[in-house]
C-alpha cells in the first residue's frame, strides 16, 4: 500500500442505525462489514466467474468490466436484496418507497486504475449549488464483495466528503479533472476500502472514487445495485417469471421489476 494511502478500518463502522447513516451523509460511504455470508457470496462468484465477461462493456479501461448478474429464482442472491442491515440504512437517507434502478456486477481484472469519477453529476448547476449546496443524496449504490478484497485484488479507492463539493469539473465520462483533485489534496485523502468477503460499501452516487488495478491474476467480483429515491424515473428491471413471488416480500418498491421468461430475456441492468 502507497504511503500516503489510507485504508478504512471496517472496525469503527457500526452497522446500520445511525452512527452508519451520519457516516454515508457526511462521508459520502459508509463500510458494513461482514452483512453477507460465505454461501451467498461464494455462490453468486461461482455463477459470475462462470458466465464469463462482454469484453465491449467495460468502465474506462479493459478488465473494469461489467456484469450480468442472475436472474432466475434459485441464483438470485436474496439475502443481498432483502438484507435488512442494508435497507436500514438506504431507508434512513432515501425515504419510503425507494426502488432498485441497477442491479449488476463488476469483474475486475484490471491492470490500469480508473481515473478518480463520479457516477452521476449533481442535479443543480453550478449557479445553484454555490446558493444553497449540493442538495442531499437521491442515488445510493450498494456494492457487496464477494471475495476478500484489498490493494492485492482491486479494492475501491474512494475520497471522503467528495460528494459534498460543489465546485467539480467533469470529463465527458465524469472523470473529476486534475485542478479539482488537487484542490482537496486528493493524495493525502483518498482512502483505499479493503473488507473480507460479505462485507458493503453503501456509497452516495456522487462520491468521487475509482476502481483499481487488480495483481492477483485472478478474477474479483463485486455486486453493485443502484437505489434511486421515488421521485426519480426508473427504467425497467428484467427478470425471470419465476422470481415473481419472490420479489413479493422485498424492502423496497418493486414498480419497475419486469417478469419474463427466461427465453425472452434480452439485458438485465446497465
Amino acid at each position: 500500500m502507497d504511503d500516503m494511502t489510507q485504508a478504512v478500518d471496517p472496525s469503527v463502522c457500526q452497522h446500520g442505525g445511525v452512527d452508519a447513516v451520519t457516516e454515508l451523509a457526511t462521508k459520502g460511504f459508509v463500510v458494513l462489514p461482514g452483512v453477507i455470508s460465505e454461501a451467498t457470496t461464494s455462490k453468486l462468484a461461482a455463477w459470475l466467474g462462470s458466465k464469463g465477461v462482454d469484453s465491449d462493456s467495460y468502465n474506462y479501461f479493459p478488465g473494469h468490466d461489467q456484469a450480468r448478474m442472475p436472474t432466475s429464482d434459485a441464483d438470485v442472491p436474496w439475502e443481498i436484496l432483502r438484507s435488512e442491515e442494508i435497507h436500514q440504512v438506504v431507508r434512513s437517507l432515501l425515504g419510503s418507497g425507494y426502488y432498485m434502478n441497477s442491479y449488476t456486477g463488476n469483474t475486475n481484472t484490471a491492470s490500469n486504475d480508473q481515473p478518480y469519477h463520479m457516477d452521476c453529476s449533481h442535479y443543480h448547476q453550478q449557479p445553484v449549488r454555490s446558493l444553497i449546496g449540493v442538495g442531499p443524496a437521491f442515488e445510493l449504490i450498494v456494492n457487496v464483495y464477494l471475495q476478500d478484497t484489498d490493494e492485492r485484488n482491486g479494492s475501491l479507492d474512494i475520497i471522503p466528503g467528495s460528494h459534498l463539493v460543489a465546485d467539480v469539473d467533469l470529463g465527458e465520462d465524469g472523470e473529476v479533472s486534475a485542478e479539482c483533485l488537487a484542490r482537496i489534496h486528493c493524495d493525502d485523502v483518498h482512502q483505499r476500502v479493503n473488507l473480507p468477503r460479505g462485507g458493503v460499501v453503501i456509497r452516495d452516487k456522487r462520491t468521487w472514487h475509482r476502481g483499481t488495478v487488480n495483481h492477483s491474476g485472478a478474477q474479483r467480483h463485486m455486486v453493485s445495485i443502484r437505489y434511486n429515491h421515488k421521485f426519480f424515473q426508473s427504467r425497467p428491471q428484467l427478470f425471470d417469471a419465476n422470481t415473481r413471488e419472490s420479489f413479493s416480500n422485498v424492502p423496497f418498491d418493486i414498480k419497475n421489476i419486469a417478469f419474463a421468461e427466461a427465453a425472452a430475456k434480452d439485458v438485465v441492468g446497465d
